[in-house]
């Protein structure tokens, strides 16, 4: 039987391998079911045109029985301190940091694996990560097999 942890060790390494070949990653989700798995490419350029294509991948989950998934991304985030809240998009703070992040998502476990993005010059490599639980992460990434996503309702 498939497991989380087994698709998020291959999704973390097939991150790592198509980002140090290109220098890049597009932001893909992986959908598995029992037996297949389909990768859908996403292609959004506000949060308007996000929510539109994530509805569709949702209902494609439904119909085809899509029980667990990966979400490949490079995002901007911004570590906070304990109490500290941030006014700004991550992509708009100056604290901003890149990362690569692969996160798994099955019915009853979420875990993640964040990995820096360093860009200096010509060169673009990413630092270390590791598998972690990410049961605690909502939004809408994180419910794409909910009922109702946690951003649509």
């Amino acid at each position: 039987m498939l497991e989380l942890a087994d698709c998020m060790r291959w999704g973390v390494e097939k991150a790592k391998e198509v980002f140090t070949d290109c220098g890049y990653h597009e932001n893909i989700i992986i959908g598995y079911t029992a037996n297949t798995s389909k990768v859908i490419g996403l292609n959004y350029h506000d949060e308007t045109e996000k929510k539109v294509e994530l509805s569709y991948v949702k209902s494609l989950f439904a119909s085809e029985g899509i029980k667990m998934y990966i979400h490949i991304a490079e995002a901007w985030i911004v570590k906070l301190n304990k109490g500290e809240t941030l006014s700004t998009m991550p992509s708009k703070s100056s604290r901003r940091q890149e990362v690569l992040i692969v996160m798994g998502v099955s019915r009853t476990q979420k875990i993640v694996c964040q990995m820096d993005i360093n860009r200096s010059g010509d060169k673009t490599w990413l630092g270390d990560g590791e598998i972690k639980d990410a049961s605690t992460v909502e939004g809408i990434f994180a419910s794409l097999l909910d009922e109702e996503p946690k951003e649509f309702s």
